[in-house]
């Protein structure tokens, strides 16, 4: 009888230790991500080849876009320091499209148990070559239309994707073990959820700018809102 007590008072106490931490990370940031400072429209790019259908595509640097709107900005990663994904189960592929004479999306966010999906929708030739610094990861050849080929990144950082062919198209993966993070979107907004409770480390990466570290308070309830200018 005694055991069976103790039994049902460590099931309990397991129960209530499990809630806690689950109450623990279910904290949530919204908000946006505004650029400071003044820039023109993004410059346009003259495709040299492949220039009968690159050429009508309107291609311009992505590697500062700014909503003239709003003034937010676009294609920032940004991740709570030292946080875990609560589904480490979810391991599906995250895309890469080669479409248009450029890579869709141009930044991107995928973990390390997560395979990248890297598609040609294009009817020519199109290569892909990852880089974390000077070296390289992969290069890829994708020569048809609807051709895909899957990598996976076992080490976090943040890699450079190059196109050997159609020199102007550039993207970048952002890899992360297991923390929360998201990409801002054309008008800079992001949102961020299943986070640690209490004081956190909101960091900030962004291709042209380089690192920014935001101190924030995620509570149990309710959605923390922060406003961030770079």
């Amino acid at each position: 009888m005694k055991n069976t007590r103790f039994f049902i008072i460590l099931i309990i106490a397991v129960c209530l230790s499990y809630a806690e931490s689950s109450l623990a990370s279910d904290g949530v940031i919204k908000g946006q991500v505004l650029f400071a400072g003044s820039v023109d429209k993004p410059s346009k790019i003259t495709p040299t080849t492949d220039t009968s259908i690159c050429g009508l595509q309107d291609l311009v640097d992505e590697s500062l876009v700014v909503d003239t709107k709003t003034q937010g900005l676009s294609s920032a990663v940004i991740w709570i320091a030292g946080s875990k994904r609560k589904n480490k189960s979810e391991k599906e592929s995250v895309l890469l499209d080669n479409y248009r004479c450029r890579y869709e999306p141009h930044v991107l966010v995928l973990h390390t148990d997560q395979k990248l999906k890297i598609r040609n929708k294009d009817r020519f030739l199109h290569t892909t070559q990852a880089l974390l610094g000077k070296k390289s990861k992969f290069n890829v050849a994708l020569p048809t239309k609807n051709q895909t080929v899957k990598k996976r990144f076992s080490k976090p950082g943040f890699y450079s994707i190059h196109c050997d062919v159609h020199d102007w198209m550039k993207a970048w993966v952002a890899v992360f073990k297991n923390e929360i993070a998201t990409v801002t979107s054309p008008t800079g907004e992001f949102s961020l959820e299943g986070l640690p409770v209490g004081k956190q480390k909101l960091e900030l990466w962004h291709e042209t700018l380089g690192r920014k570290t935001v101190d924030v308070v995620v509570t149990k309830s309710g959605t923390k809102s922060v406003e961030i200018k770079w």
